[in-house]
């Protein structure tokens, strides 16, 4: 049986229009031509994974009254959508759905200065510790 997708509304066709023009482009499969969007160079599972991310977080900012104004996401609107998420999931998942955000926008906007956000990312993952023991490996 297939997997049922609950989070339809992630989807970048129900995202506002300079995101989903910009997604469309990274997506866009390339010719003899031309090459193809930046997204043709990653897994499929990657491209869907940052692509629900990101959608995740824009579903965040719609709730919560916030606007994202240009490629680059502010750290504040960043530090309350991990707190929402650290709610509901694991640290790690956190950090994970954080870097897919800003993989998702390396992706629309290649050249969006993320530095910013990349270093908080880190800092993040310095202190993500596992919720459950697992046995280091050798």
């Amino acid at each position: 049986m297939a997997r049922v997708n609950r989070h339809k509304n992630w989807l970048h066709s129900n995202w506002p229009d300079p995101w989903r023009s910009a997604w469309a482009v990274a997506v866009e499969k390339g010719d003899v031509f031309r090459a193809g969007g930046p997204a043709t160079r990653l897994a499929p599972r990657s491209v869907w994974n940052n692509e629900m991310a990101f959608g995740r977080y824009f579903e965040f900012l719609t709730q919560n009254g916030m606007e994202l104004i240009g490629p680059t996401p502010a750290l504040d609107q960043l530090r309350a959508f991990a707190l929402q998420l650290g709610e509901t999931i694991a640290p790690s998942s956190v950090m994970a759905n954080l870097s897919q955000v800003i993989a998702a926008i390396r992706l629309m906007y290649p050249k969006a200065d993320l530095q910013d956000a990349n270093s908080a990312i880190q800092r993040y993952a310095t202190q993500v510790r596992p919720v459950r023991p697992v046995a280091r490996r050798k």
